[in-house]
């Protein structure tokens, strides 16, 4: 039983003493500056964002009138061709021709869609990373201002005090360094067959 107790005791010594030990990296953690970034307001709200988003706002809206036009005219092409099958004024061999033409042609418009889609997808990502990587060294800089050493997204906190909010300061700041930002991503390199 004794040494029960005593191996309790050394135990409980031992933590008391590791425990010092501890509290300065707690002490220090507890020090640590932060600022808070709405990466999505400095996006939406600098005037790079906003030209861009006029630019690809145009290219969606183009996309959007050319599938209602393919898809309008394909609708009154295979009604026309039901009628006229029906009407029997197309043979079975002039139908199935007519419709294996529309199709080969949806095909291509399916195509056409997808690459514009992906196009508009690639512009997309190119706005963001110019604006990213123009922001970056702009809160760099505001964090060594503020002695602040972690930088937080709006989006990773719960709460956190407007005065650590530093959004405001990388638009104003972005607005003066980079004011545009290109909608055309760079050409990919062709890929091996």
């Amino acid at each position: 039983m004794r040494n029960i107790l005593k191996a309790a005791m050394l135990a409980a010594t031992a933590l008391a003493v590791s425990l010092p030990v501890a509290t300065p990296a707690f002490a220090q953690a507890a020090q640590a500056q932060i600022v808070i970034v709405d990466m999505e307001e400095v996006i939406s709200t600098s005037s790079a964002g906003k030209g861009a988003q006029a630019v690809l706002q145009g290219q969606a809206n183009s996309l959007q009138a050319r599938v209602k036009t393919l898809t309008e005219g394909f609708q009154k092409e295979e009604e026309a061709l039901r009628t006229g099958f029906q009407n029997k004024t197309l043979t079975q061999q002039a139908a199935e021709a007519k419709a294996k033409d529309i199709e080969g042609r949806k095909q291509s418009a399916q195509a056409e869609i997808s690459g514009r889609q992906r196009t508009l997808q690639a512009s997309q990502a190119h706005v963001l990373k110019q604006i990213d990587d123009a922001a970056q060294p702009i809160i760099t800089a505001i964090m060594r201002e503020k002695g602040a050493n972690i930088a937080l997204a709006r989006g990773a906190t719960i709460q956190a005090a407007n005065s650590l909010d530093i959004t405001a300061e990388v638009v104003k700041r972005l607005n003066a360094a980079k004011p545009s930002v290109s909608t055309t991503p760079p050409a990919q390199p062709a890929q091996a067959k």
